[in-house]
This record gives structure tokens, C-alpha cells and sequence, in this order.
């Protein structure tokens, strides 16, 4: 509309789009800035909105007026930007026209003022028409915390009055329960706080723009136009946030036997056929050696192979901490973040510290050996720290408590070694799943029960070009095993007892990477690290 505008002394010598309608305009409000025709004229000033503005005949001394406070250059403060950069669509002073803008042509403020305001009118008004869908799936988030805690309050019941027919027997088992239950209701809930987060502030930026876009409309904000940024992607993502419903779990009664004795199960979650990518994040050049997930603030604990810190990014690629580690020649790096927020990482090769929000950093536990990996449990309750002896030759497993205090060892003499009872290969990762099977990876993935006893292995499918060759574990609510196999490039999925559930295929060739380490997020999402330097996020259940 604006581009077309040719503004000469007295009058306007081509035709301007009325506002309201498509009829060439003739007047213009001093007050609200509307171009308006006879008929629209007459409207305007009979409304009860707008009866007492100022409307006069549209010419370019009307026009002029709209920039009758004068403006200072950004660049160069001190001296008046008299004329516009067409190509940066920024008002620009002389000194601007023969350095960074030598080459650009110019326009007159009136000119890049109706351009600009026209787009950051587009921009109100689909702006204005997303605000109900952040709204409604604020709501939604509102309405699953509502029945997750429900869900809560059934089972507790449940249990109580099930554990009520043999208390003397199964006070210990109830209890137990008890905190599993609760730990995984806690879990559902900083989910959904999380993803509550995310839509807030979605919603914020809406609410922030269109106050400020409101109040524009007054001469002395007549600048916030021209600056603004008429982007819609710097308010509204390039895709609406897509979540899933907090799990649902239920309480089977047993009949008093060991079978009682099995944790609240989540039902109702099926693997999709293929995994989708719904989220890429760049967080350097080297692989992502290790990624932890810290469910409090939605942020990533990144070790990348050419770097020689830890790294905390958000989900925007920004670093928010950095933990200097001299552990770069050792292949596994561990780290955790403990319910508190504190984080527990490998300063030094037998150095185990804990450091607070505030960068202060502590002694977490005094060690005799090697500490190889670190977990936190799946009931936020205990840190696991696999150790290894000088001679290589046996491997132990310390329980601490989120302080620091040691609260069990296990050293049975088949934790940590293969199926052929053999310590082949350093574990790279280490994670503790629901029931509280210990779970390792190697050149093979091991699974030991809490008392070191070995259960099952795992060394592929058979059916892959390459051998296997497992990096990043992690499981997820239900119990599932995920296992990055490099030399593939799959991701394995296990159930809790070791059966095969399906394999992905996660690169491709026009994006090819490694799957390096891996980790479960708020949204119930694979976030796999990559070697290519960014952490991709999948959807993998329904």
C-alpha cells in the first residue's frame, strides 16, 4: 500500500486504501492515525469510541504529522534520522547514509511509517487469533494435573486398603509402594509444571506485545513502530507446542505371594512405527558425549568431545552454566542432577563434586577408587556411583543419599562384567529403571538386579549390517530400555525384561549423525545426542 505513496507538497498524488474498507481514503484521524473515506469518516465520528477525534483532510502535511516527534538516530545518538533505510527498514542519520548504509536507498519516515505499521497490523491481528489456543492448552494442562492427582488419591486407597489384610507382614512392601507411587506421581507433575512453563511463556509474549502494539497507537510511541521487529516467528513458534496426557497408573492386587510385591504400572502407551523429530538443538561442533536431562527447569547437562566442560543449555541453544572437568581423555563422562538442583559430576578422574545454582562447588563423597558412572534412581530417593579398583579387576556399587552419605555397597562378583563374567569393556552409562534393575553399556548392554546379581544381556538383534555397539542408555516411565547403537545408527527398545520391542532407524541420508547418549524429557520424548553436535528430540510412544 505504502510502497505506492507519492507524497509531493500539498497533496497526495496517488490513491490510499481507506482502513476500514477498500475505498481510496480522503481523510485521516489525528488521533488514532486511521485513513478513512467520506462514508467511513462520517462512522468514525459518530462512534462512541471515537466521536471527540481529530479528523482532518488527508495531505501530505496530515501525513508529516505522523512523524511530528522527531527522531534520533539508534546508531548514532545525538543526531536526527531524517530519512529511512528502505533496505533495513530503519530510520537512518547522515552519518549512517556514508558508512553501513552507503550503498542502500532511502525513503521518508511517512513512507517506511505505513509499511511497517500495515505489517505490525497483520501481525496483531494473528497474534489476537492464537491467544484462544494458548488459552485452551493452558486449560488442558490445568485439567491433567486435576486428574493425575486423582489418579493419585485412587491408588494411595487402593493400596491401603489392600496392605490392611496382612499389615504385620506386609507393612515394609507397603510402605515401599508407597514411595514409588508418590515418586512417579511427583515426576508426572514437574512434567506437566514444565510444559505449563513453556505454554506461559508463549503466552506472555503474546499478552507483552499486544499491550505494547495498543499502546503505540499514541504519538509519542510513534518510534516503536519503526524499530519494531514485524517478525511473527519473535512471538509465535514456528510450531504450536504438542504434548501428551500425563501417564494414568494403576494398582493390581496380588494375592499374598511375591507377585504383591510389583510397583503401580502405567498402561495405556504403544510404540509408534517410527520415530518423528519435533525438536533440533545446536549446542556445538563435537559429539555429545553425555546428556542428562534436568526435569526442573527443561534444560540439557551436555559433555561435548571437543570442549573440556560440562555445559547446561536451554531448549533456545543458549548456555546457562559451564563446569570446567579434566575428564576430556576419559570416554565416559558422568554427571546427574539430584531433586534439590544441585548437580554431581566427575571433577577430576577420582573426584566426585556437587555444585548449587549459585557455582559453588563441594566435596560430594569421599572415594577410595575410580568413580566410572553416576545415576539417580527412579524415585529421586538414592545416587548409584559405580567404582572401579586400581588393577581393573573388580567393580563396585556405592547408594549414597542426596547428601553425600553413604548408604550401601554392593560388590557381588558378577556386577558389572558380561555374560562371559568378564569386565571387557569400561561401562560407558549406567541407569537405574522402575524396578531398580542396574542397567550398564558396553560393546553389550548388562542388566543386574539392585543386590548385583546378574539378569540378562543384550547384544543386538542379529539382524544389523555392523556389529553392535551400544553408547547412550536410558529408560523411560514404563520401564523401557532405550539403547543408542552407534555403528548403525538404530535406537533399541527393550521391555523391563529384556525382550526385543522394536528398533528405530534415527538418521538419514540427507542428515546423517551418530546417536552418541540419549535421555527421556518432560514430554514423555527421546532426546538423543548426537555426533554431529546437536541433541534431536523424537516422539516414540502414543
Amino acid at each position: 500500500m505504502a510502497e505506492g505513496l507519492d507524497i509531493k507538497r500539498g497533496n497526495v498524488q496517488c490513491a490510499v486504501t481507506c482502513d476500514t474498507c477498500d475505498n481510496t481514503a480522503e481523510h485521516l484521524c489525528k488521533t488514532c492515525y486511521d485513513k478513512l473515506c467520506t462514508y467511513c469518516k462520517d462512522i468514525h465520528s459518530k462512534s462512541r469510541s471515537s466521536y471527540d477525534h481529530q479528523v482532518t483532510k488527508l495531505n501530505s502535511e496530515s501525513l508529516s504529522q505522523l512523524a511530528a516527534e522527531p527522531l534520533v538516530c539508534r546508531t548514532h545518538p545525538g543526531c536526527g534520522a531524517e530519512v529511512c533505510c528502505r533496505k533495513c527498514e530503519i530510520p537512518v542519520c547522515e552519518k549512517c547514509l556514508v558508512d553501513e548504509h552507503r550503498d542502500h536507498k532511502t525513503i521518508s519516515t511517512e513512507e517506511l511509517f505505513l509499511v511497517k505499521r500495515k505489517k505490525l497490523d497483520e501481525k496483531y491481528f494473528f497474534v489476537q487469533s492464537e491467544f484462544p489456543k494458548y488459552q485452551a492448552q493452558i486449560e488442558k494442562l490445568k485439567d491433567s494435573e486435576k486428574k493425575n492427582e486423582k489418579s493419585m488419591e485412587m491408588i494411595e486407597n487402593e493400596i491401603i486398603s489392600h496392605f490392611k489384610e496382612a499389615r504385620q507382614k506386609l507393612d515394609f512392601e507397603e510402605n515401599r509402594l508407597l514411595r514409588i507411587s508418590k515418586a512417579q506421581h511427583q515426576c508426572e507433575q514437574r512434567r506437566l509444571e514444565t510444559q505449563k512453563t513453556r505454554v506461559s511463556e508463549y503466552l506472555d509474549k503474546i499478552q507483552s506485545f499486544s499491550r505494547m502494539y495498543q499502546k503505540d497507537k499514541q504519538v509519542k510511541n510513534y518510534a516503536f513502530i519503526l524499530y519494531a521487529d514485524v517478525s511473527i516467528d519473535s512471538t509465535i513458534p514456528e510450531s504450536f507446542p504438542s504434548f501428551p496426557s500425563p501417564f494414568s497408573l494403576k494398582f493390581t492386587k496380588g494375592t499374598l505371594n511375591e507377585n504383591i510385591f510389583a510397583p503401580p504400572n502405567t498402561i495405556g502407551v504403544r510404540m509408534m512405527h517410527e520415530m518423528l523429530e519435533v525438536e533440533k538443538i545446536n549446542v556445538g561442533t563435537g559429539e555429545v558425549e553425555t546428556l542428562t536431562y534436568q526435569l526442573n527447569d527443561d534444560t540439557f547437562w551436555v559433555y561435548l568431545s571437543d570442549e573440556t566442560c560440562f555445559q547446561k543449555f536451554s531448549r533456545s541453544e543458549h548456555v546457562l552454566f559451564d563446569l570446567e572437568a579434566d575428564v576430556s581423555n576419559k570416554l565416559n563422562k558422568p554427571i546427574c542432577v539430584i531433586p534439590n538442583g544441585n548437580v554431581v559430576f566427575r571433577k577430576k578422574t577420582d573426584s566426585l563434586k556437587q555444585v548449587n545454582a549459585n557455582k559453588k562447588e563441594t566435596k560430594f563423597a569421599k572415594l577410595d577408587d575410580v568413580p566410572m558412572c553416576i545415576c539417580l534412581s527412579k524415585q529421586n530417593t538414592e545416587i548409584a556411583v559405580a567404582i572401579i579398583d586400581s588393577e581393573e579387576t573388580e567393580v563396585s556399587l556405592l547408594k549414597f543419599s542426596n547428601d553425600g552419605q553413604c548408604l550401601d555397597k554392593v560388590n557381588n562378583s558378577r556386577l558389572f562384567k558380561n555374560s562371559a563374567g568378564k569386565i571387557s569393556d569400561r561401562p560407558k552409562n549406567m541407569v537405574e529403571n522402575i524396578n531398580r534393575d542396574i542397567i550398564t553399556s558396553s560393546k553389550e548392554v548388562a542388566v543386574f538386579d539392585q543386590t548385583g546379581k546378574f539378569r540378562f544381556s543384550y547384544v543386538g538383534s542379529g539382524n544389523t549390517k555392523f556389529p553392535f555397539d551400544s553408547r547412550g542408555i536410558c529408560t523411560d516411565a514404563v520401564g523401557n530400555i532405550l539403547i543408542a547403537d552407534v555403528a548403525n545408527r538404530f535406537i533399541h527398545v527393550l521391555d523391563i525384561e529384556g525382550k526385543l520391542q522394536k528398533i528405530f532407524h534415527v538418521s538419514s541420508k540427507k542428515d546423517e549423525f551418530d546417536p552418541i547418549s540419549l535421555a527421556i524429557d518432560a514430554n514423555h520424548c527421546l532426546c538423543v545426542g548426537c555426533s554431529d553436535g546437536k541433541i534431536r528430540v523424537f516422539r516414540y510412544i502414543e
